[in-house]
């Protein structure tokens, strides 16, 4: 089971490479994720992220009663884990970035020094689509047999990075219909 662990440790360190390879111009006085929630049979989860200038990018998804939600870690709007094994997961989280290419090389070659020979990493879609903005889904498949996917959204030129854990294919499906389901909007 540790090695399994370490793999979702392994996915969360590239994660955090990412935000400081890709996006060097990360806001560091942001305010904390929040989190809102109605008290349907379906919660809303909705992570804003308030910028110096007063604008606020927000993300809302749609998260089914069997999930739950757990403190995200440092970095991350929201954290939720799936009750049928406590382990499967979903985050997600936005940069600031001055610049990044949306292209699956660049966020491949971001991804790889961080998996080395411990994991397979692959395209699955380069042209794919979320709430209508351009996406793009690498899996990682690891040694231990856990998966992660990260989809990357271009959301007017800002980054969100969303990333599901599980370990099985079926958790992995499961944790991208959540994150399908994402709407993104801004505000001041």
């Amino acid at each position: 089971m540790s090695v399994v662990k370490s793999s979702r440790a392994q996915a969360a360190a590239a994660a955090c490479l990412l935000a400081v390879s890709a996006c060097s111009a990360v806001e560091t006085d942001r305010a904390e994720g929040s989190v809102t929630r109605s008290v349907a049979t379906e919660e809303q989860d909705q992570a804003q992220v308030a910028e110096s200038a007063g604008v606020t990018h927000t993300v809302q998804v749609t998260v089914p009663d069997d999930w739950y939600e757990i403190e995200p870690k440092e970095g991350f709007e929201y954290q939720y884990l799936w009750e049928g094994n406590d382990w499967d997961d979903i985050l997600a989280q936005t940069f600031a970035a001055e610049s990044f290419t949306f292209s699956p090389d660049f966020f491949v070659g971001l991804l790889r020094p961080s998996f080395g020979d411990q994991a397979t990493i692959e395209v699955r879609e380069d042209v794919a689509d979320i709430s209508g903005y351009p996406a793009i889904t690498i899996d990682i498949v690891y040694d231990s047999g856990s998966f992660t996917s990260f989809t990357y959204v271009d959301v007017d030129g800002r980054l969100w990075e969303f990333t599901v854990n599980a370990l099985t294919p079926e958790g992995l499906r499961r944790g991208e219909e959540i994150n399908a389901t994402a709407e993104f909007s801004t505000g001041t």
